[in-house]
């Protein structure tokens, strides 16, 4: 990855982070444990929200995007890992 994309991707979510409303601390995301995920695979498929490339750019997906980046915004504070370091590890 050349650096200046890098310093672009940064420079877009900062800047969308830092239009966004204050989160509720009361949210919260559970892993499904495999067990139960298995009983009922397209229970599981993403349907409104996805992490990851797999799902990425589904249209029926896109309305959850901005809670994505308010989940962003509420991690940040609590990681000893910057924007930049992230961004750089999701790239490799």
């Amino acid at each position: 990855m050349k650096q200046n994309q890098g310093d672009a991707l940064v420079d877009s979510i900062k800047a969308k982070l830092e239009s966004l409303s204050s989160l509720s601390n009361q949210c919260c995301i559970y892993k499904v444990p495999n067990k139960l995920r298995r009983l009922n695979p397209d229970a599981y498929s993403p349907r409104l929200v996805s992490f990851g490339p797999f799902h990425r750019g589904k249209e029926e997906l896109q309305a959850m995007e901005e809670h994505k980046y308010r989940y962003l915004q509420s991690f940040l504070p609590r990681t000893i890992f910057s924007l930049e370091d992230l961004v750089r590890v999701a790239r490799t």
